[in-house]
This record gives structure tokens, C-alpha cells and sequence, in this order.
């Protein structure tokens, strides 16, 4: 799965943004949606006051943490390691769709091996965010019926921006979560 993100091909999303609606998870990376997107936000508390979880991921404890039922504090410029981190939790606890990873990915076996030395320990020790805050986030991401991923320019607008979105395609890649209503890769931009 390394790299096979670029399969998207383009700078939309997977989903319209209506569909977050629909999303029982939503992880907003990077991303102060309730400040730079309140229109996307709008559809984000439509879901989370349907019951939806929200988990927030960026180093600051912005106005879109406020809603989130759990902000990680990520150390600037760790997204990277975070995601290996979560993919390896979904790997280890059996919780990739292997289903899916079959019918529509290639190169599993070596993004797993990959990923192979992302322990909670050491996610928690790069990224500042701790082992159990990973555990959580990538357990309930990966059991979801319909999870949403979405970042803006807090991951994008940085040396390695292009690897730290390929990263992230690779978690949905790993659970499923793109290709059913609900479910999706959402990167909030103005050209969206």
C-alpha cells in the first residue's frame, strides 16, 4: 500500500461533503475546520450531534478540538509516525479489511512490513500523543461502519506534505473506509 494512494489521482475528495453526515467517526488531521470550514463543520456537528465520534488531531487545542470528543497533541511535523503508528495497531489487532486490501490494493505485505517498528511505545515517544490516545483512535477508526478522514493545509504545507496525505490514504486503504457512502478521504481546500 505505500504509494498506492496516488491511485486517487486528484485533489478532491471521496465523498461530498454531505456524506459526513452519515459518518459515525470523523478525524479531522490538521485541519480548524470550525474556523477555515464552517460550511464543511456545519455537516461535521449534524453528524456528531447524531452520535457520531470526533477525534482531533494538531498540535494546537483549536476551535474545532473544542467539539471533539478526543484532541491528540500531536509535536509538529510527527504525522507521519502517528499514521505508521495506527496502521500498525489496525495490522497487530487484526483489524485490517483484508477483504478490501485484496480486491483493491496492492502491496500490503510491504507496507505491513513498513510499518512493523510503529509500536504504541514508540508512536507515543515521537508524536507526543500517548499509547493509549493511538490505541483508541485507530481501534474505533478501523471498527467504524462509515469513518471520515479529513485534513487541510495543517499536513499539507510542510516538506514532506505529499507523504503525510499518502499516509493517511493508506489508513483507509488498511479499514475500508473509502468507496461507501459515509465513508471517505475529505481534504478541506478552497478549490474543493
Amino acid at each position: 500500500m505505500v504509494g498506492l494512494a496516488t491511485v486517487f489521482g486528484a485533489g478532491g475528495g471521496t465523498s461530498s461533503y454531505a456524506e459526513a453526515e452519515a459518518a459515525d467517526v470523523i478525524v479531522m488531521w490538521g485541519s480548524n475546520a470550525r474556523n477555515a470550514h464552517p460550511i464543511f463543520f456545519h455537516h461535521v456537528l449534524q453528524a456528531v450531534r447524531a452520535g457520531a465520534k470526533l477525534y482531533v488531531v494538531d498540535p494546537r487545542r483549536s476551535e474545532t478540538a473544542q467539539f471533539a470528543d478526543r484532541w491528540l497533541g500531536i509535536e509538529v511535523g510527527s504525522d507521519i509516525a502517528l499514521a505508521n503508528t495506527i496502521a500498525r495497531e489496525i495490522i497487530v489487532s487484526g483489524l485490517a479489511r483484508r477483504d478490501f486490501i485484496e480486491r483493491a490494493t496492492t502491496g500490503f505485505d510491504e507496507f505491513a512490513a513498513s510499518v512493523e517498528p510503529w509500536t504504541l511505545e514508540r508512536g507515543e515517544a515521537i508524536t507526543g500523543v500517548p499509547a493509549e490516545a493511538i490505541r483508541d483512535l485507530a481501534h474505533t477508526y478501523a471498527n467504524a461502519e462509515a469513518a471520515q478522514l479529513c485534513w487541510t493545509l495543517g499536513i499539507t504545507e510542510h516538506h514532506n506534505g505529499v507523504d503525510n496525505v499518502l499516509s493517511l490514504c493508506n489508513l483507509a486503504l488498511l479499514t475500508g473506509q473509502v468507496g461507501r457512502f459515509g465513508a471517505g478521504l475529505t481534504p478541506l481546500r478552497g478549490q474543493n
